[in-house]
């Protein structure tokens, strides 16, 4: 909670880059959770966002459904999964922005 009162996400924007063309993030998901194990969907996307190598990349969503936090269920899980054209390929993570409301 920030300053007592519950806080609403409502944007994750994602920046990234690739070492090689077909390398990038092929699914993201976002959790609302009071501890360790599944919690509550906020997002779950699973669309290929391959990158150009070289080229700065990003990616943003909306978020919607389930993305009030408090203090009960404050725990945010944010995972990746990763597409590689080949095993000596990478895709390096610059940042991750999230977008915080309240009342």
């Amino acid at each position: 909670p920030l300053y007592g009162q519950d806080v609403t996400v409502t944007g994750l924007d994602v920046y990234y880059t690739v070492s090689a063309d077909l390398t990038g993030i092929s699914a993201t998901s976002v959790r609302r959770q009071d501890g360790v194990g599944a919690g509550d969907t906020i997002l779950s996307d699973g669309t290929d966002l391959p990158c150009v190598a070289g080229s700065q990349c990003e990616k943003h969503w909306d978020l919607t459904q389930n993305n009030t936090i408090n203090d009960q269920q404050g725990i945010l899980y944010i995972a990746f999964e990763l597409m590689f054209a080949s095993s000596s390929d990478y895709v390096q993570i610059g940042g991750v922005r999230l977008t915080l409301e309240h009342d």
